[in-house]
Parts: structure tokens; sequence; C-alpha cells
């Protein structure tokens, strides 16, 4: 609802810095909640709250989905020097 309150009228600081924080919130929520058999997509679920608040310009949670997503590069990365998903 914020989100599409937010396309149609220019929101203020005050509504903004709330929805920064419900979104970090929710993120450390879902960060609790990882290597949880029960919520096998809460490592998806917190990037996407935190991507949610990047894009409102949350520079916590661009540092920290920017640091995710460089993490998941290297990984990449080294699998493909090791030619283990390595493409022919």
């Amino acid at each position: 609802a914020m989100q599409h309150f937010r396309k149609h009228n220019q929101p203020s600081e005050e509504a903004l810095q709330k929805e920064r924080s419900l979104y970090q919130t929710l993120a450390k929520i879902y960060d609790s909640l990882r290597k949880n058999k029960k919520y096998p997509f809460a490592r998806e679920m917190s990037l996407e709250c935190y991507r949610a608040a990047a894009n409102i310009e949350d520079p916590e949670a661009q540092y920290i989905l920017g640091k995710n997503l460089l993490e998941e590069a290297k990984f990449r990365e080294g699998l493909q020097k090791e030619d283990i998903f390595a493409s022919s």
C-alpha cells in the first residue's frame, strides 16, 4: 500500500523514514529465520526487503544488498574458475 501511495503522491520525509524502518525491521525478522526449515526462503525475503528499502534510498539497505550481491558474484566467479559450472 505504501509503494502504491508513493507512486501517485509525493510522500513526506516522515513517511519515507517510517517505510524504511519497517523494511529494516522486516528484513531483520527474516534474517533471524534463516536456516529454519519452516522458512526456506527467509534469505530471499530479507534481500527483497533490503532491495525495497534501497529503492527508497536507505543507505544501510543499499550497503547490505550490495555486500550480499558482491559475495554471490565472488562465489559464482570461483565456481567458473573451478570449471564446476563453466559452459563450453
